[in-house]
């Protein structure tokens, strides 16, 4: 097999040589599988994966909150222009849709309330959740839904309708039904967010995945730019904010258990020698055999003429002999874990190169 190495001159060393570069590309692609999934829990289950749904994006804000602060305390010049309008087109998708699906749910809840529903009508809940929604940043919204607290302030708004519409009951039994209707707006509220999932899902993790390139994009700039202990820091900085950024949406709350995954991959590389041999050939006599088998040899070398010389004795030079090269790309998907790096990844980067790979590129053109 040792047609098959390659020894390198300048350090002795025996190796195939063999460029490979992979190219990461983010995606879940079951965002409606995991939504349908939190559909058929139960309460308890929807609560928590909602909750855990906006803290992700609030986490992911307060960590590029931090970065930048980071930065400036540090008078580092990054350029966070892009990955601040990422990070705000994120909050404003997720923030914008979850009122809408909030609303909805939460009317749908409270009217589907046989004695409730007496008391106070589906457009006048729809009105008064719209009105509570839209008084809130989309900073707010978010925040707010991480606990309890969105669910719990909305409720209090229509139990104070409830309450001032006087309804033909007493006071013990008007405040069991309002009990209830706490139940009522928190399972609307956590339905709605959890039905973002479904009509938002692909952008939502479009998105991350955007605010993970350009975070990316940072981190190399930084290595470009700054050394020591400064560069150091800030390269920390930056690992702690990627890993804010969920890989896709939650499994199983309160974590993050896997995403899938794709990449791109193109491998390059050469033979030092590289022979094939026919045994079967018949042409070639061999005085104890027969015949000899055939070989077919590629290797660098210039091609001599096999009986012919110059009339100096130099040899006639007929063609070129060249190593066998390959170049063939594909993709790859699988299932990976939640954190910065994936399966394969070296450097955290979306892209990686084998330190062949530039210069199997140019010999190859």
């Amino acid at each position: 097999m040792k047609e098959y190495e390659w020894t390198d001159s300048m350090t002795g060393k025996t190796i195939y040589p063999l460029g490979v570069r992979n190219t990461c590309i983010f995606t879940t692609g079951i965002s409606k599988e995991i939504a349908d999934a939190i559909s058929s829990s139960d309460e308890s289950v929807k609560t928590e994966t909602s909750q855990q749904i906006s803290q992700s994006i609030s986490t992911l804000n307060a960590e590029v909150l931090l970065l930048e602060q980071n930065l400036s305390e540090q008078n580092v010049t990054l350029d966070t222009t892009h990955l601040n309008t990422e990070v705000s087109n994120l909050k404003h998708t997720y923030a914008q849709e979850m009122r809408s699906q909030i609303i909805e749910k939460v009317a749908f809840e409270v009217n589907s309330n046989p004695v409730v529903s007496d008391w106070i009508k589906e457009n006048r809940v729809r009105a008064l959740t719209t009105n509570y929604l839209n008084s809130l940043s989309d900073d707010q919204v978010i925040q707010k839904s991480t606990t309890d607290e969105l669910a719990s302030e909305l409720s209090a708004a229509v139990k104070s309708e409830i309450r001032n519409s006087n309804p033909p009951v007493g006071p013990d039994e008007l405040e069991a039904t309002l009990n209830r209707v706490d139940t009522d707006i928190r399972v609307g509220v956590a339905n709605g967010i959890c039905a973002v999932t479904v009509n938002k899902g692909e952008a939502l993790d479009a998105g991350f995945g955007k605010i993970d390139r350009e975070l990316k994009n940072l981190a190399n700039e930084t290595v470009d730019r700054y050394s020591g202990e400064v560069g150091y820091k800030v390269s920390k900085r930056l690992d702690r904010t990627m890993e804010a950024v969920p890989c896709g949406l939650p499994v199983l709350p309160p974590h993050w258990i896997f995403t899938v995954n794709v990449w791109t991959y193109e491998i390059v590389g050469k033979y030092q020698i590289f022979t094939v041999i026919d045994n079967d050939n018949e042409v070639i006599p061999e005085p104890y055999f027969g015949h000899k088998g055939q070989r077919y040899l590629r290797q660098e070398e210039r091609v001599r003429h096999p009986f012919k010389q110059r009339d100096d004795g130099s040899p006639i030079i007929i063609g070129d002999n060249i190593p066998l090269k390959f170049r063939f790309n594909g993709y790859a998907s699988t299932i990976v874990g939640a954190g910065p790096k994936g399966v394969g990844d070296k450097l955290g980067d979306r892209m990686e190169k084998s330190i062949g790979y530039d210069d199997m590129i140019l010999e190859m053109g």
